[in-house]
């Protein structure tokens, strides 16, 4: 499955949880379309987080709370997962991003990569099509 397919189906699953209508996203056609991306994709980055921590909210007084947010490369081959960390100083989505472990995290940053690219400017490396059988054969 595709990164962008994989991203949608969370993200359509975590609006299920939380009682959202996946289909009722952000109004941005208003803003110029270089715009656009972004305040859907916060959204949806939103709503996965929030399903994802079962709706628990980051006590930011609380210094024993651990929270993970995650490092992404942008650069050659492209946007991609570099790791997640505990401390949000050094999470590239922020501290409404966080999660409460470093599974959560990974599989957030890992499955929803295609969410990530699009929410930090990046892109993804290409798909490279997988060779068919008579294509490994010979």
């Amino acid at each position: 499955m595709a990164p962008r397919e994989k991203a949608e189906l969370i993200f359509h699953a975590a609006a299920k949880i939380l009682g959202l209508d996946p289909a009722a996203l952000p109004v941005v056609h208003h803003l110029p379309e270089e715009f656009q991306v972004f305040p859907v994709v916060s959204f949806q980055l939103e709503v996965i987080r929030k399903a994802l921590v079962s709706r628990r909210v980051a006590d930011w007084n609380d210094r024993s709370e651990e929270k993970y947010g995650s490092w992404f490369l942008m650069n050659d081959p492209g946007f991609r997962f570099g790791d997640s960390r505990y401390g949000l100083t050094y999470s590239s989505g922020g501290s409404r991003l966080c999660t409460f472990s470093v599974d959560d995290q990974d599989f957030f940053a890992i499955e929803c990569i295609a969410l990530w690219a699009d929410f930090c400017g990046g892109q993804l490396p290409a798909i490279k099509k997988a060779a068919s059988t008579e294509e490994i054969e010979n």
